[in-house]
C-alpha cells in the first residue's frame, strides 16, 4: 500500500512543478495588473472628490466611512457613475453612493447602470445601494426590476427598498407573488409589512417550507435556503405576534 504524502511533502512537489509555478506568476502578475488598472481609473474620481473638499486616498477608505457622505460628495460620485469602464471601480463608486443622506438623490443613474451592466455582482451592489439610499423617482422602477425574473439573486435588496417605497398592500401583493424565487429577503421584507394577511400567508410558507425540507439532504444548498428562510419566517411572525396581529398557529 502506497504511503500517503506530508503536506511538506506535496508541497515540495508542487514548488518543483514548472506548470504551477507558472500559473502562481500568471496569477500574480494578473493581481499586479488590476491594483494597477484600478488606481489608475480611480484616479479621477478622487479627483473630483478634492475639489469638491473631500480628500480620500482611495475609494477603499470612502467606502469604509462610516458616516453619512454629504449631498455634494454624492453628486460627484453620480457624475462619474455612467463613466466609470473598471468594474471594481464602478462597484465600490456604487457601494459609497449608499452612504448617501435618504431621498436625497434621484436614482435614475443607478438603474440605468443596472440594466446596461451584465454584472450580476454589480446590479447586487445597486440594489443594495437603492436600499440603503432610497433615492426618488424609481419607485415605479423598482415595482418592475423586482418582478423581472431574469435578474435573478440581484434583485434580493430590492425587497427591502419595496417596502420602503410603495404602500404595505402593493408591496405584500408583489413579494408574495415572487417569494419562492426570493424566500429569505422576501420574508424579512414581508416581516416589515406586518398585516394580518401577510401573517397568513408566512404561516403557509412555513408548514409548506417544512414539508420540503424533510426531502433535502441536511447542509445541501437547497436545505440550507429552506432552513434560513423557516428562521426568518418564524423571526417575522413573533414580531407580528407581539404587535398584536393574529396568533402563531
Amino acid at each position: 500500500m502506497r504511503k500517503a504524502k506530508t503536506a511538506e511533502e506535496l508541497m515540495l512537489q508542487l514548488q518543483s512543478d514548472i506548470d504551477y509555478q507558472k500559473k502562481i506568476a500568471e496569477k500574480k502578475e494578473r493581481l499586479k495588473k488590476n491594483e494597477e488598472e484600478f488606481k489608475e481609473a480611480e484616479q479621477p474620481i478622487l479627483k473630483d472628490l478634492l475639489g469638491a473638499g473631500y480628500e480620500v486616498s482611495s475609494l477603499d477608505e470612502l467606502v469604509n466611512t462610516k458616516t453619512l457622505l454629504p449631498d455634494t460628495i454624492i453628486q460627484v460620485l453620480l457624475k462619474w457613475l455612467p463613466q466609470i469602464k473598471n468594474n471594481s471601480v464602478l462597484e465600490m463608486t456604487v457601494r459609497s453612493v449608499s452612504a448617501a443622506q435618504k431621498n436625497t438623490f434621484n436614482g435614475s443613474v443607478l438603474t440605468e447602470i443596472f440594466e446596461r451592466t451584465t454584472s450580476d455582482n454589480i446590479r447586487w451592489v445597486i440594489s443594495n445601494a437603492i436600499a440603503s439610499s432610497l433615492p426618488f423617482g424609481i419607485a415605479e422602477w423598482v415595482v418592475k426590476a423586482i418582478q423581472n425574473k431574469s435578474y435573478g439573486y440581484s434583485r434580493e435588496m430590492l425587497c427591502d427598498a419595496l417596502v420602503k417605497l410603495v404602500s404595505p398592500e402593493e408591496s405584500r401583493i408583489i413579494l408574495t407573488s415572487i417569494y419562492d424565487q426570493l424566500p429569505i429577503h422576501a420574508t424579512v421584507a414581508l416581516g416589515k409589512v406586518g398585516d394580518e394577511l401577510t401573517m397568513v400567508f408566512l404561516e403557509s410558507k412555513n408548514r409548506e417550507y417544512k414539508d420540503k425540507i424533510k426531502k433535502e439532504q441536511k447542509g445541501s444548498v437547497p436545505y440550507n435556503i429552506l432552513n434560513t428562510t423557516m428562521k426568518e419566517i418564524n423571526k417575522a411572525l413573533m414580531k407580528m405576534q407581539k404587535k398584536g396581529i393574529g396568533k402563531l398557529k
